[in-house]
């Protein structure tokens, strides 16, 4: 086992491998509930207990059945309450009960004037897959970029469909795509950069909330599904990839996402390119971290880049991202024409495979 450094947020090294990968056009981020908590959406667990808050408000449950479920374990209890605000969503039931929206649950307490890290971050210019609900990200996205047509990814009731081309202010007309599930995703995705896919549904409009993937029984049949995955695998393929916005308590989710976008059945030949997770740590839990590294580097190929929460807690991360995205954005280009001509020699392959 090895020590692993745990460094101020501020001086978190950017691996090599991360600084070419962005000049290369080979840079994903994969964003987790961290980054969005710091603008006040809820964690998993604050979630599903607003949820079944709601639920007891509208008469859908009672108080008490309420309280209950929330000592339920997180699984189960979120299972719980989805089935109940999909059955009850007042955007598609008309005799449905006011509230029971997830977009109202994630945003009762969002913090809308500081939105500076998601702004940064929609400056790197690279592609961005996330396991979140909310269109903060979105949002800072289409800050950036102006569209010829009408947008997506944002937080009105606007009919979800990908965004078609969407022109950069100073005029290049470099296109952004916004994917509200895995089912939205195009092949044009895997060779551009300025792409966003969230991976477990969005909140971009009311009728892309019915396909949250939020049940125990959602994730089973979402990772299961062999051609979403395949299109999934395919969109980071050859990408160098940083997990962020991941604490602890979140890791599990990290699992599920990479044991089904990835061959860990040899993590050596998964890919040329590595992956990194930007951990946060206090100083009591640094002991676990050469623990932690026997799974996560040994076992499954991802590098811990470790950063003190000690002095600003959770808000660190803000200071993290900052600082890299500052050298990112400077740093990231296009994908190379030799990789849309892989690409497209690759797809033509499968294709006549397909055909045989």
């Amino acid at each position: 086992m090895k020590d692993i450094p745990v460094y101020d947020p501020g001086a978190v090294p950017i691996p090599e491998d991360v600084m070419l990968a962005a000049q290369e056009g080979c840079l994903s981020f994969f964003i987790g509930n961290g980054l969005s908590r710091l603008f006040g959406v809820p964690s998993w667990n604050e979630l599903t207990d607003r949820m079944l808050d709601q639920l007891a408000s509208s008469g859908v449950i009672n108080h008490s059945d309420a309280t209950l479920l929330k000592t339920q374990p997180l699984k189960a209890k979120f299972s719980i309450a989805d089935h109940y605000f999909k059955k009850n969503n007042r955007n598609d039931n008309k005799d449905s009960k006011e509230g029971i929206t997830y977009k109202e649950m994630l945003y009762k307490t969002v913090i809308s004037d500081k939105m500076s890290v998601y702004r940064t971050l929609a400056k790197c210019g690279i592609k961005f897959i996330t396991t979140n609900y909310d269109t903060l990200l979105d949002e800072a996205l289409i800050d950036r970029f102006k569209s010829k047509n009408d947008l997506i990814g944002t937080t009105s009731d606007k009919e979800a469909t990908t965004s078609d081309s969407i022109e950069d202010n100073n005029g290049s007309g470099k296109e952004f795509l916004i994917f509200s599930h895995p089912n939205e995703l195009k092949k044009s995705a895997y060779v551009e950069q300025n792409v966003l896919l969230h991976l477990h549904g969005s909140v971009a409009s009311s009728k892309s909330e019915t396909n949250i993937i939020a049940s125990t029984a959602d994730y089973l049949n979402l990772y299961a599904n062999n051609e979403l995955m395949e299109n999934v695998r395919d969109l980071i393929k050859d990408q160098a990839l940083v997990f962020l916005g991941y604490g602890l308590d979140e890791l599990e989710v990290l699992e599920l996402v990479l044991r089904s976008t990835t061959d860990i059945a040899d993590v050596t030949a998964r890919a040329t390119r590595p992956f990194f997770l930007l951990l946060p740590i206090l100083s009591h839990e640094k002991p676990v971290l050469k623990h932690l590294s026997i799974y996560w580097e040994e076992q499954l190929g991802i590098k811990i880049l470790a950063y003190s929460i000690d002095v600003k807690g959770y808000d660190a991360l803000e200071e993290v991202v900052e600082s890299w995205s500052a050298v990112l954005a400077e740093k990231s280009k296009a994908p190379s024409r030799v990789k849309h001509v892989n690409l497209i020699d690759d797809l033509m392959c499968r294709f006549d495979g397909a055909s045989e």
